[in-house]
């Protein structure tokens, strides 16, 4: 990411905050750069149990450092549509059988015509370390919502388990160990369960063949029926799919990347764009989508639901960089959009995000006055449409460096240093990306991880 920063904006100095493996740690290291004098931020980094419903403590810190004047750019994920959602589930069908005899099943039919309990689901072939997240989340309130953990919590007890499992990937928990289920959550706890289907970096199997499986939802202890209940399939473009009877392309951007005060990116491959010959912009078939209601305020309380315009804008993937990616044959007539075959070409909304924090530091740059509001603003208003303006796919556009700066008035620059805490001088327009690549190599160990981190890459 601080290549692609390097890139774009070479008179940024550049500062990372590293080691960030729990939700806390991470809204922390939000807080740390902006102490330290950050003016612009970006991550790459989600959590699988981060809430859909509802503003996280990672989210709080974001606003936390906002209000400070700090710009946030957060990759919107690489999950497309994969998305069922019911906003009336009816659990009506009686389990008689393990893994999950005794519960109420979810009929996953969503006109309740037929008793659908199985969503079938079908896992791409995986490499080692390669895995995607199954996450269940309804709408009940967080008990971790804030920092010390008041918020009231689960009132419905759901147990995910998998049935069918046809092929050589490994169902694991959050601890990583082998399971069918998740097991009902405690109540009191946060509404969200979460699977891992794996090939473990240490499996020895070279590829996993295609895998396809049933979801079973099922309410337990009679415990009372959400009211809205979600499943997403979290995995980070590998080519998974829901079945199409039954898949209802709902949002998938969850977590810190739907907060309001955090500018939230999608991603277009940088040859498909207009500069390189192609308007509108292609959007990546899985940059995550937006959507989702907002249903409770950050203690927990019920709100009127809130819909934010997510993701904000778009930004290129697919470039260059010297380690990470894959080498992409890719050849253009215009020079600037030629790319060098010798290097490895980055993708993902994880390249877009430093892209539009890196065109943020140009900004700031130009007028060091200029606060987060005005800069996504900027942004935004300069994007060239994508389609309908804005919509939950590609929010206002492709950004555009040049328009956007002609849309502010010159300022003042910022000041040449900034003395730190640490006793660093540190540009104005300092950015951040907060350790992609340490947190990378521990997603991809099976075992001993970090429950329910990930990375949008």
């Amino acid at each position: 990411m601080l290549q692609i920063v390097h890139d774009v904006a070479p008179g940024a100095s550049l500062a990372v905050y590293g080691g960030a493996n729990s939700e806390a740690e991470f809204a922390t290291g939000v807080q740390a750069l902006a102490s330290a004098g950050a003016k612009v931020e970006a991550d790459d980094i989600g959590f699988f149990d981060e809430p859909f419903f509802q503003d996280g403590i990672v989210a709080q810190a974001i606003d936390a450092v906002a209000a400070k004047g700090v710009a946030y750019f957060v990759a919107a994920g690489n999950d497309s549509e994969l998305s069922y959602e019911n906003t009336a589930p009816s659990f009506n069908s009686l389990s008689k059988s393990a893994p999950n005899s005794g519960e109420m099943l979810l009929n996953f039919d969503t006109s309740g015509a037929t008793p659908t309990i199985n969503l079938p689901i079908t896992i791409a072939s995986f490499v080692p370390g390669e895995l995607a997240a199954l996450v269940v989340e309804w709408d009940q309130p967080y008990a971790t919502s804030t920092a010390v953990g008041d918020g009231p919590g689960a009132t419905s007890q759901i147990d995910v388990c998998i049935t069918s499992p046809s092929g050589g990937n490994q169902i694991l928990n959050l601890d990583g160990e082998p399971v069918t289920c998740t097991g009902p959550n405690a109540l009191g706890t946060d509404p969200v369960q979460v699977l891992i289907i794996a090939n473990p970096a240490n499996s020895g199997v070279a590829s996993t063949a295609l895998e396809t499986m049933n979801v079973q939802i099922g309410l337990v202890n009679g415990t009372g029926a959400p009211g809205r209940i979600k499943f997403v399939l979290e995995d980070d473009g590998a080519g998974s799919t829901i079945s199409p009877s039954f898949s209802t392309s709902s949002p998938t951007i969850q977590g810190h990347a739907n907060d309001a005060n955090a500018g939230t990116v999608g991603a277009a491959f940088y040859g498909y764009t207009p500069r390189c010959g192609q308007t509108p912009a292609a959007l990546e078939y899985f940059s995550s989508a937006g959507g989702d209601p907002v249903l409770f305020d950050a203690a927990g309380n019920s709100q009127t639901p809130v819909v934010r315009q997510k993701p904000d804008f778009v930004g290129p993937d697919g470039v260059n960089n010297t380690f990470l990616g894959f080498k992409e044959p890719y050849s253009s007539s215009i020079t600037q959009c030629e790319i060098n075959a010798s290097y490895p070409s980055f993708f993902g909304t994880s390249a877009a995000t430093p892209h539009a924090a890196a065109v943020a530091a140009l900004l700031m740059q130009y007028n060091s006055t200029l606060t987060p509001a005005q800069i996504y603003t900027a942004l935004r208003s300069s994007a060239s449409a994508m389609g309908t303006v804005p919509n939950y796919n590609s929010g206002y556009g492709f950004i555009q460096a040049d328009v956007a700066i002609a849309q502010v008035s010159a300022g003042p620059a910022p000041p040449a240093t900034q003395k730190s805490g640490g006793g660093g001088g540190l540009d104005g327009a300092m950015l951040l990306a907060l350790a992609s690549l340490v947190a990378l190599q521990i997603l991809r160990t099976a075992r001993d991880r970090p429950a329910a981190l990930r990375i949008r890459q």
